[in-house]
């Protein structure tokens, strides 16, 4: 049985969640705190108390020593973030203040 201690609440649906740093760059990864078994991430506590995950992948698909499965937070949360579109970097560029446009783009002298 995992322990309580450690839990946090999503700030969108306030469900609670267990934040981990993950192996490859120490981002933070919010996952669900129970295990689950359709989860895609491996996780575990180290020595010292910091809660890791690793991705279930090729490499690595089974878990080791003392990770158990979870998933990932933003799959299951029920207010999950609006994704934003991207703005395009077409033709509608508009002009930075203070450059000189290029010869032929409107300045006459």
């Amino acid at each position: 049985m995992l322990s309580n201690a450690g839990l946090a609440r999503c700030d969108r649906c306030g469900d609670p969640i267990r934040w981990t740093l993950t192996d490859k760059n120490r981002a933070r990864q919010a996952v669900n705190p129970e295990p689950d078994p359709e989860g895609t991430r491996a996780v575990w506590t180290t020595v010292t108390g910091t809660v890791m995950s690793r991705a279930l992948d090729r490499e690595r698909p089974t878990l080791e020593a003392a990770e158990w499965q979870a998933r990932v937070h933003v799959s299951t949360c029920t207010n999950p973030p609006v994704r934003q579109p991207r703005r395009s970097s077409g033709a509608a560029r508009r002009q930075r203040p203070g450059v000189r446009p290029a010869r032929g783009q409107g300045w006459s002298r």
